[in-house]
């Protein structure tokens, strides 16, 4: 799951994306700069500013990419 999330940061086209924890809690990942895959494979994200969290592969259950509204669609095609 980490591989996937690092595809997704990399992404050309930026979009929006959630991490599902197990157990149930999602985490909304709105931009780049604030979550990150580290050298050893963890999901690492500031939860809010200065704080951080990590989560190894074994608490990642799923990850859902957000759908693009029409003004994006538009952004992206003028």
């Amino acid at each position: 799951m980490t591989d996937r999330i690092r595809e997704l940061l990399r992404a050309k086209d930026w979009r929006p994306f959630t991490v599902h924890r197990v157990g149930g809690e999602s985490i909304h990942v709105g931009n780049r700069e604030t979550a990150w895959i580290s050298p050893y494979g963890r999901f690492v994200f500031e939860r809010q500013v200065g704080q951080i969290e990590v989560l190894g592969p074994d608490q990642i259950a799923g990850v859902d990419v957000g759908s693009l509204n029409f003004s994006e669609i538009q952004n992206q095609t003028g």
